[in-house]
């Protein structure tokens, strides 16, 4: 079996890098015991299913959210922000909003501090509470 996609960040704590991985790890997760916290980091740009099908055995979740306006995400990523916000609020449905770390980056070029302002108030009125606020670096930085 390939694990290479998993990384120990602590004793009895796995993070998956991506949603992606979602086949591999909903067949193996019984491999790490349930003493094991599993973290998954993600855009949630994914099929809602995907989702579903790893729920019962993610403990948390950072997700990348870009930006709440659909404009400027679709213009850093080229691609719509309806599966992010669908899959956002079926996991804030599923009473997971305790478990939810929302990354609102500035990404230069493309958004503004007043964006993720509006960006985290938005997500506020969602029940989201915790948020990692920062700067991606880019290539011209």
């Amino acid at each position: 079996m390939n694990f290479t996609f998993w990384r120990v960040a602590a004793e009895s704590h796995l993070e998956v890098e991506n949603l992606y991985y979602k086949a591999n790890l909903s067949g193996n997760s019984e491999l790490c015991g349930p003493e094991w916290r599993i973290t998954v980091e993600t855009s949630l740009n994914v099929p809602q299913q995907n989702v579903e099908e790893l729920i019962s055995i993610i403990d948390n979740y950072i997700i990348d959210i870009k930006d709440m306006n659909n404009d400027i995400y679709q213009q850093y990523t080229g691609k719509n922000n309806e599966n992010v916000l669908g899959n956002l609020r079926y996991l804030i449905g599923q009473d997971k909003t305790k478990q939810i770390v929302i990354r609102t980056p500035l990404i230069p070029s493309y958004n503004t501090e007043k964006d993720i302002d509006q960006s985290i108030e938005l997500l506020k009125e969602m029940g989201i509470t915790q948020f990692d606020r920062f700067t991606y670096k880019t290539p011209n930085d």
